[in-house]
């Protein structure tokens, strides 16, 4: 038999797959020095790993730098959302590499042909999704704008930008998984370097083994690309509204938090875990199998702080995260998160209108002047007579 039909397996009824050992010694062989390069067609796999990147970086910027502006004037234009619509809905179902014949026949390169390709698969899932966004903004929110006369670019920076934020990220978020894929296509099309031209020359040599170690290696670079524009659990938000999961109860919701943090806990460990913050804002006899529709506003707010603090993030963000609560558990939440501060190294960033709070929680105090075009004293400590100073000069203002 042929090397080809030994590889493929012969006349067995049984492929034969390389065994897991056998794909760990390559992957020890390859990343034991994955720079190496011994000419054109022998390079290592991080350098071809380094030309992947280096595509979708540059396609996935220049993408952006259009989309993204793009997006904000289909989103709030009628006009010209009614005007690029059209085009949007004909080129957006076409393959990416459909596009490679033309842009090979006109660039009359391969490397500027395969960042075209990806500069194509990128565009349209961050053009719709900032459009969305954008287009999705509160009314109410634009008005405040509007009554402020700001203008229209003022008003989509400071105001519709912070708002659409998240709906852009995940247009991003999809928009580099979606890049990766393709690539490894188009480096197999135009060959020369590349993660994908590794796969498909490592097939042509007959290493299966090799193959099968690349597949690996483009499931964890994509894996890393996709966490970039990922959630994190370092950063933990007491919002002023309480961002409840309406169907689970408090302690559901706060379990949900420490779960997603420490994955590798038992349900026991968990469930101790998130019982011991709610009973410290004084969630317990009961109130903790409630579910947020059966609590009161206060109590709500009790369980999102519960929430952060479980996780115990490396950075805490409150806006306002104890209006609603009465002033023994202020006090009591107040003393916890001041422990928890100095007893770790979190930063916490708060928010908050009550100068007598600010003295007693913070070391750097910020004081907001009034007005759409408010600024922040200088950066020193305060001493708490020059506080009431300072906010006296601004009331009066």
């Amino acid at each position: 038999m042929t090397e080809y039909e030994n590889l493929m397996g012969g006349a067995d009824q049984e492929a034969r797959v390389r065994a897991p050992s056998a794909i760990i010694v390559r992957a020890w062989e390859e990343l034991s020095d994955p720079f190496y390069d011994k000419g054109p067609n022998d390079k290592g796999i991080g350098i071809q790993i380094g030309y992947s990147l280096y595509r979708v970086h540059t396609g996935f910027t220049m993408a952006a730098l259009i989309a993204i502006p793009m997006g904000f004037l289909i989103g709030m234009s009628p006009l010209a959302f009614k005007t690029f619509d059209p085009f949007i809905q004909i080129l957006r179902p076409i393959s990416p590499l459909a596009w490679m014949p033309l842009a090979l026949f006109i660039i009359k390169d391969s490397e500027a042909s395969a960042i075209f390709v990806i500069f194509i698969c990128s565009i349209w899932p961050m053009l719709i999704n900032t459009a969305f966004g954008v287009a999705n903004v509160r009314k109410d929110w634009v008005n405040v704008a509007r009554t402020h006369e700001l203008g229209s670019l003022r008003t989509a920076i400071s105001v519709i930008l912070p708002a659409a934020a998240p709906t852009v990220l995940t247009g991003m978020r999809i928009s580099i998984g979606i890049a990766w894929l393709v690539i490894v296509a188009a480096e197999m099309l135009v060959g020369g370097t590349g993660i994908g031209y590794y796969v498909w020359n490592e097939w042509n040599n007959l290493d299966l083994t090799s193959v099968i170690f690349s597949i690996l290696v483009i499931g964890v670079v994509g894996m890393c690309l996709d966490a970039v524009f990922g959630p994190s659990l370092d950063r933990g938000v007491v919002f002023q509204n309480y961002s409840l999961l309406p169907w689970l109860s408090a302690l559901k919701n706060v379990m949900f938090g420490v779960r997603a943090r420490f994955p590798t806990w038992s349900k026991r460990q968990v469930q101790e875990h998130s019982y011991k913050f709610l009973e410290l804002v004084g969630l317990s006899d009961g109130a903790e199998k409630r579910k947020p529709s059966q609590l009161s506003g206060g109590m709500r707010q009790r369980v999102s702080i519960a929430r952060a603090f479980a996780i115990q993030p490396k950075l805490l963000l409150l806006d306002e995260p104890f209006g609603a609560l009465d002033a023994l558990t202020r006090g009591t939440i107040q003393d916890e998160l001041i422990r928890v501060w100095s007893g770790s190294d979190q930063t916490v960033f708060m928010i908050t209108h009550d100068v007598d709070e600010a003295i007693l929680l913070a070391d750097r105090i910020l004081l907001m002047s009034c007005g759409r075009r408010s600024t922040t004293c200088p950066n020193h400590q305060f001493k708490q007579g020059e506080i009431n100073e300072q906010c006296s000069t601004i009331h009066e203002r």
